[in-house]
């Protein structure tokens, strides 16, 4: 049993550091605002590594402190996160999503998707706006809208969460606020 166990923690070792070597990483320019984002090639998906910034009324600052947006970035509805991602980018769909936490490993997508997690996605503990304009969360959760399709389609929302090992799909009401990261088109 324990060279059993021995041997698993020998190849998840090897896939982290495969994976974090696999990478490449490079910048966007966002050309609305000039904002400079940096960005992480996981597979074959080219996402942001930082969550938006960009700017529109449907989004908001946590706890309305323009310092917040500096660090953790913008927290969009779902027309303002609609809005969010720069020409030649998207809001990620579900499948998206799916594609990216396969590539990492189920087991241990959150672990690896956090700030300082070897995939380079780095996700911030950015909280969210309730629709009724409360803030909460902060340090605790990261929130990520998905896109949606049609009307009649859910608002899914990706959560990682400090102490997660795995992304949870969740739903959510369309004028809440959580992070947006883009993936390329």
């Amino acid at each position: 049993m324990p060279m059993q166990i021995l041997k698993f923690l020998i190849s998840i070792v090897f896939f982290l550091n495969f994976s974090a070597l696999a990478q490449n990483t490079s910048t966007l320019t966002d050309p609305r605002d000039g904002k400079v984002y940096e960005t992480i090639k996981i597979g074959r998906q080219e996402w942001t590594a930082q969550n938006m910034n960009f700017q529109n009324p449907n989004s908001w600052c946590y706890n309305n402190k323009p310092d917040n947006c500096e660090k953790f970035g913008r927290l969009y509805s779902y027309v303002g996160a609609a809005q969010a991602c720069p020409p030649g980018w998207h809001l990620p769909t579900y499948r998206d999503w799916d594609r990216l936490i396969q590539h990492i490993g189920e087991e241990i997508a959150a672990i690896e998707m956090r700030e300082g997690g070897s995939s380079g996605f780095n996700a911030l503990m950015a909280g969210v706006r309730y629709d009724y304009g409360a803030f909460n969360h902060l340090n605790e959760n990261a929130y990520f809208w998905g896109h949606v399709f049609a009307d009649n389609e859910p608002a899914w929302v990706y959560l990682i969460g400090r102490t997660m090992h795995t992304v949870s799909r969740i739903q959510s009401f369309s004028g809440t606020g959580f992070s947006v990261r883009c993936i390329r088109r």
